[in-house]
């Protein structure tokens, strides 16, 4: 008997060696097969960090986006004004005591008209005396030239029938009857013609430029206050508020009158971050992009306020035409131009003390670059492009002669994923 319970305990003991045996198994096979694919995910992770970018040539701007505000020489001659007529056009360059414009009142129109008949009417009658001076003189009277001076009166005067009659009688007799007629008429006239040039006078005005400069129509309300004057008082706190006024203001307060903006001189104030007013502290000149960089203009720096935030004025002495109307602009402070190559920063290393990135050769070997850097940035970097197509650097104490980057090199994306002389398919 108590051999068959040691049989039956034997044979638990074997199924339960077996069980181990077969749970070990499967945890080993279970490894083998995550490890075989961990195998197989490391070399595609760090393929994700090893890709390449293609050298690239550019030319770089390092700038500062802003807005400023412009300060000019402006002389208003009138805010509002009746029928403006402008002897030049608007931003069209004019000099010293040239005809701006001319304002005419509203019934100057009629005046004109008026003067112009009264003009021709004494033109007229005086013709009519001197005819009918003329025929009255003659001995022999022409029935045709008589009846011919008639109805010619009558078509440009209008006359009465008696009146007609009685020229007509006057020219056959020799008689001066109407003579006194003839000049009451052009003396009223005369009368009527003063009258109405004393009213074109008082009716029209004309504006004429005190200095050279250019023709502006547009008002803002800020010509007599953002001068040269006001610049010598300007802080921050006075830009920041002139700032607000304008931005508020932008383009719902503009009139029609009549200014120039005069001289070549003019003026730009613009805040930025403090940071960036260190950068200035020790230049003279800056140099400002405009409208999107469509154009450059370079200036001397005239004050630099760094606080909170940095208060700059630069005076410009060329282009004010473009801006003779504007008030607000956008701007951007250009803080260098690089040209060369351009890579990825992240793609930037160091190899005993000396700048440089890794390229992949044909072959897919590694290959450490020397390079001078220009400029970093966040994303890319430029450095230089070396035309001779080779570098020379210090190396231990040494100097050395390498290969240069050049465009169409694959330079690695992430430095810190590759070493010289590994390979890459």
């Amino acid at each position: 008997m108590s051999g068959k319970v040691t049989n039956i305990e034997e044979r638990r003991k074997k199924r339960k060696s077996s069980k181990k045996q077969k749970k070990i198994i499967r945890i080993l096979v279970i490894s083998v097969i995550i490890g075989y694919f961990i195998i197989r995910a490391v070399p595609m992770v760090l393929s994700s960090h090893i890709s390449t970018k293609p050298v690239e040539k550019e030319v770089f701007t390092d700038k500062i986006d802003s807005k400023g505000i412009l300060f000019k020489k402006e002389t208003v001659y009138t805010r509002s004004a009746e029928n403006l007529e402008f002897a030049k056009k608007e931003g069209e360059r004019i000099g010293s005591g040239e005809t701006i414009a001319v304002s005419k009142s509203k019934d100057y129109a009629s005046l004109e008209q008026e003067l112009q008949t009264a003009n021709e009417s004494i033109q007229l009658y005086t013709e009519l005396l001197n005819e009918y001076s003329w025929l009255r003189s003659l001995k022999e009277k022409e029935e045709d030239a008589v009846e011919s001076y008639v109805n010619h009166l009558r078509e440009k005067t209008k006359l009465e029938d008696e009146r007609l009659e009685s020229i007509r009688r006057d020219i056959q007799n020799g008689t001066k009857s109407n003579e006194s007629f003839f000049k009451e008429e052009i003396e009223k006239l005369e009368s009527t013609r003063s009258q109405t040039e004393e009213k074109l006078k008082t009716g029209k005005e004309t504006y004429f430029a005190k200095s050279p400069g250019v023709v502006s129509s547009k008002l803002d309300g800020f010509e007599e206050e953002l001068n040269f004057e006001a610049l010598e008082k300007l802080d921050s706190a006075k830009y920041n508020e002139i700032k607000g006024r304008i931005k508020s203001a932008e383009k719902k307060d503009i009139s029609k009158g009549v200014k120039t903006v005069e001289g070549h001189i003019w003026y730009m104030a613009l805040d930025i971050d403090k940071a960036y007013g260190n950068e200035f502290k020790d230049k003279t000149s800056v140099e400002v992009e405009f409208n999107k960089g469509e154009y450059a203009l370079k200036g001397k720096i005239k004050q630099l306020d760094i606080k909170d935030r940095a208060l700059m004025v630069i005076e410009f002495n060329e282009g004010l035409h473009r801006f003779y109307d504007d008030r607000y602009v956008d701007v951007a402070i250009v803080k260098g131009r690089y040209s060369g190559l351009r890579v990825p920063s992240s793609a930037i290393t160091e190899q005993d003390g000396q700048r440089g990135v890794y390229i992949k050769e044909v072959s897919g070997i590694v290959k450490f670059i020397p390079v001078r850097l220009l400029y970093k940035g966040d994303e890319y970097s430029i450095v230089n492009d070396e035309e001779q197509g080779s570098i020379e650097y210090k190396k231990k104490g040494e100097t050395v002669t390498a290969r240069s980057l050049q465009v169409f090199d694959e330079v690695f994306e992430n430095s810190m994923f590759v070493r010289e002389n590994q390979v890459v398919n």
